[in-house]
């Protein structure tokens, strides 16, 4: 079964302990499930995902939010998935739900940036090739302040961006994907029009 999207959702809150973002339907079992968010500096750990699975993460440096990837294979989750914060905070949440997955050893290769200056693009690349030739990729860009945008390269496609906030304390969340057919070690570049500090992550998942 050739890797697709099923469905996504993103939302955002201003400033609570809690977010809550709701598919369409419930997930179908045995899909692969993508969480990413973006909170304020300081918010701490995530509660009560132990079912999911930490693909990636930038909590440190620079004074900036923090960008957090899980992972899940579906086994009969609602539509709707709470995240819990330690403290009220800014949060954007995306989930994203493919088919044509694998049920086991699905995390491949993993990647991060950072630019705490005022940059209008960030490189994101993963550390190393991937191990089979269809992989499932995600990039995820999370800003500190609001943007305009976004642009990916690399034949990554756009699937989400959304910000919260107000003034210099907005927060602002952009993901795409690419889905590929020949083993490689993948990149991509977001690009937007107003220069913010931003960090970014991308996993590479392995299909059936």
């Amino acid at each position: 079964m050739p890797i697709a999207q099923v469905q996504k959702v993103i939302d955002d809150t201003n400033s609570a302990t809690t977010i809550t973002v709701t598919l369409a339907a419930p997930p179908t079992d045995g899909n692969l499930l993508v969480l990413m968010f973006i909170t304020s500096s300081g918010s701490g750990e995530p509660i009560g995902l132990g079912s999911w699975s930490l693909a990636a993460s930038q909590s440190s440096g620079g004074g900036l939010n923090e960008i957090r990837l899980y992972y899940k294979v579906a086994a009969s989750d609602a539509a709707a998935l709470t995240v819990t914060f330690e403290v009220a905070t800014r949060c954007v949440a995306a989930v994203a739900e493919y088919s044509g997955m694998a049920s086991t050893n699905l995390l491949d290769q993993t990647g991060s940036a950072i630019d705490t200056g005022t940059p209008t693009s960030l490189l994101v690349s993963a550390a190393g090739a991937t191990s089979l030739a269809d992989e499932l990729l995600i990039c995820m860009v999370g800003h500190y302040g609001n943007v305009q945008g976004p642009t990916w390269t690399d034949s990554f496609t756009a699937q989400g961006d959304r910000q919260t906030g107000t003034g210099q304390t907005h927060i602002d969340l952009q993901w795409a994907d690419r889905i590929v057919a020949a083993t490689g070690t993948y990149s991509t570049t977001a690009g937007w029009t107003t220069g913010r500090p931003s960090r970014g992550l991308i996993a590479t998942f392995r299909a059936t």
